[in-house]
């Protein structure tokens, strides 16, 4: 059996062509893998702000109610209105989060987007919060008005349940919103 260095030389560089063929492709599936994995949390994310949009839009639906209570035709109103606003910044914000297809775009605008995904959220959150302040102290107060301390009582248990289930609701959005950043930034570590 005789060695022939240039044999061993031509392998040894056929070789190191696989190896990096390999190593490109290990690389392009990662990166597919880590873009398909952000592409759901980007999905699921909009779908979530989605549903809140519809509930917010369902409040005006609700507002007879107030007034059945004896409460003035305002509160309803702003009640309603204060639901299809609310309704209307997070539909608005869930089309902004899944308006961009991340496998047709490049690792760093795919982090890009995701970043402003996650201080947009905060903005839509200020106002959800200052919406439901707008809202929740002038009914609050009504109601206090009416002199009938069981319906004071009853609303005081719905407004925080309320706020606990959207505080909470609120909490997984953001989660969500961390873990598509965290998945992209992983990816480009890589």
């Amino acid at each position: 059996m005789e060695f022939n260095p240039e044999d061993i030389k031509r392998n040894w560089q056929m070789l190191n062509r696989k190896v990096d063929e390999l190593d490109e492709r290990t690389i392009g599936m990662a990166q597919k893998l880590a873009i398909s994995k952000s592409q759901s949390l980007q999905q699921r994310l909009g779908r979530r702000y989605r549903t809140q949009a519809l509930l917010g839009f369902l409040l005006p639906l609700l507002a007879p109610l107030l007034v059945w209570i004896d409460l003035p035709l305002w509160v309803g109103i702003a009640y309603g209105l204060v639901g299809v606003a609310l309704g209307v910044v997070n539909l608005h914000f869930s089309r902004f989060i899944s308006n961009i297809d991340y496998t047709d775009l490049p690792i760093v605008d795919a982090m890009s987007h995701a970043v402003k995904v996650l201080r947009r959220q905060m903005w839509v959150k200020r106002v959800g919060y200052l919406l439901g302040i707008l809202i929740v102290a002038p009914l609050l107060y009504e109601i206090w008005l009416l002199g009938e301390p069981d319906v004071f009582v009853s609303a005081c248990i719905g407004g925080v349940l309320g706020g606990v289930i959207g505080l909470y609701k609120q909490r997984v959005n953001n989660r969500i919103a961390r873990q598509l950043v965290n998945t992209l930034e992983n990816d480009i570590k890589q």
